[in-house]
């Protein structure tokens, strides 16, 4: 008798823990969910298998399924045949934060802030401590239509690097002012740093795809820009400058001398820094961090070489970067057709919360870092990856979503040259804080303004690059051609752009 009991009893119990096992799983399905994303960065299709977007899942109970094409190419491309095709998925993500605004003004996403008000605490929390990013993420009606993207304020993008071993065989210090440059290219030029008998140095080198690009460079020694300067303060065209013809007879004196590598509008971008570091012919460049991976490639074929971050020269007491990271590089929206906006707002808090910004940032615990006194620390399988940054990329870690990077984790796989030059410039103050971008997308502007802004401008982007590039060759003289070239500005519309630049600048310090 007593063992019939202890027999039901037992098989009571098992039925009740199977109970309640599939009740478990029956409220994790139920809380369980799975939204579309359309999803491309850069060239990168966003993989449904990245490991900290499945990790993601684990913590969630979201999973996101891409809806985009497996054989784009272009992102730009993809997102406007996905805008034109009306099928929107759940979440739409772009590199491009005007396009995301303006898909919102157009009511193809909804606006967010209610949302993150009401269900997202990390995001809203973020916001209040950085109320410049929340200006960035407000569009000129004053909604919020996508939730950035942002990069480490103050950090500087591309900077000055020399061979320091060239100015050490010349016995020159480095130099601070612009005379000082023009001193140290002349010497690199004319003094053979590089002891082959030859008088074949490349002072200053650099490598950009686009002409404006390689302009916006050779200004940068005179903190001016081949376009837009807009700070907190004040706009100004700087290709319109009494100062931009100043900075252009000087380039010319360094071309017609040699001093800039005479195919610098020519010059295959890819392969630039492999040509001149590794025939040991090239001096000084401006370029991002990875620039300092020659002193170790190089370290067995060029005895002594070496390369050092430099400010840049001194202009009116100040040595200032124009060319800090963008602080905002787009960022995912929430459709208008999308049927659970709030699952997805808290699914977009999530990588905002410690969790969630640590799993982008350093990817999966125990695998890609480890933790050592309560912060992150990448493994071997990341710090002595070929390139640690396309190894994180592999599981998702740092494919662009809306969230925020943090600068800790780029130290950890940079070369000693480089933490100590950023951290050179960002003690110094040395990156000016700038407002507006390549693509227009921090100050804010009503569709109308926006597409008459951009006709402008490109019309102005292509004729000043035409005339800077003429006069840096010495095919044609700046100071005869200056008041043709301002009232052709003029007539381009010029007055126009700067009144429309001026409504937003207002607007952004509302």
């Amino acid at each position: 008798m007593n063992k019939s009991i202890k027999t039901i009893s037992i098989t009571l119990l098992i039925l009740l823990i199977v109970s309640c096992q599939k009740q478990e799983q029956s409220v994790l399905a139920e809380g369980a969910k799975e939204y579309t994303l359309f999803g491309m960065y850069n060239t990168q299709i966003f993989d449904e298998e990245f490991a900290i977007f499945k990790k993601a899942t684990e913590l969630t109970g979201v999973t996101l399924k891409s809806k985009i094409s497996q054989n784009a190419t272009d992102e730009k491309e993809a997102y406007n045949l996905m805008i034109v095709s009306g099928d929107l998925p759940d979440i739409i993500r772009s590199s491009f934060g005007t396009d995301l605004e303006t898909l919102g003004l157009d009511g193809g996403s909804i606006a967010l802030e209610e949302l993150v008000e009401e269900h997202a605490p990390n995001i809203k929390a973020y916001w209040k401590k950085n109320p410049d990013h929340k200006r960035i993420a407000t569009a000129y009606d004053g909604h919020s239509y996508f939730i950035p993207y942002y990069t480490p304020k103050g950090v500087p993008g591309s900077v000055f690097f020399v061979r320091q071993d060239w100015l050490d065989k010349l016995g020159l210090p480095q130099p601070v002012t612009i005379e000082d440059f023009y001193n140290t290219l002349k010497a690199f030029r004319t003094q053979d740093p590089n002891s082959n008998g030859k008088m074949d140095e490349i002072p200053f080198f650099a490598r950009f795809k686009t002409t404006i690009g390689k302009l916006d460079i050779l200004f940068a020694f005179f903190q001016l820009k081949m376009g837009w300067q807009i700070t907190e303060q004040k706009i100004s065209y700087d290709p319109s400058l009494p100062e931009f013809k100043d900075a252009i007879r000087e380039l010319s004196k360094w071309y017609a001398e040699e001093l800039i590598d005479p195919e610098f509008f020519t010059r295959d971008s890819v392969t630039a820094r492999d040509y001149m570091f590794g025939n040991n012919i090239g001096g000084m460049t401006e370029d991002w961090a990875s620039t300092a991976s020659y002193i170790e490639t190089l370290k067995d074929t060029i005895p002594g070489f070496n390369l050092s971050i430099i400010l840049p020269p001194m202009i009116n007491g100040t040595r200032e970067t124009l060319r800090p990271r963008t602080p905002c590089f787009g960022g995912w929206a929430i459709s208008s057709t999308a049927k659970d906006p709030v699952g997805i707002i808290k699914y977009m808090d999530f990588w905002y919360s410690e969790e969630g910004n640590r799993l982008w940032n350093y990817g999966i615990e125990n695998d890609h870092y480890t933790k050592v006194d309560g912060k992150a620390i990448f493994t071997d399988k990341i710090l002595k990856a070929p390139s640690p940054r396309m190894e994180l990329l592999k599981s998702g870690a740092q494919w662009v979503i809306g969230t925020y990077q943090e600068y800790d984790h780029e130290k950890q796989f940079s070369h000693p040259v480089v933490v100590d030059g950023y951290d050179m410039y960002i003690e110094k103050n040395a990156v000016r804080p700038m407002v507006a971008n390549w693509e227009f997308n921090l100050l804010k502007y009503p569709p109308a303004d926006l597409q008459k802004l951009k006709k402008i401008n490109a019309e102005l982007d292509l004729y000043v690059s035409e005339m800077a590039q003429k006069w840096i060759l010495g095919a044609s003289n700046v100071d005869n051609d200056w008041d043709m070239y301002v009232k052709r500005l003029n007539e381009i519309g010029l007055p126009e752009a700067i009144a429309i630049q001026e409504k937003a600048l207002k607007l952004y310090n509302k």
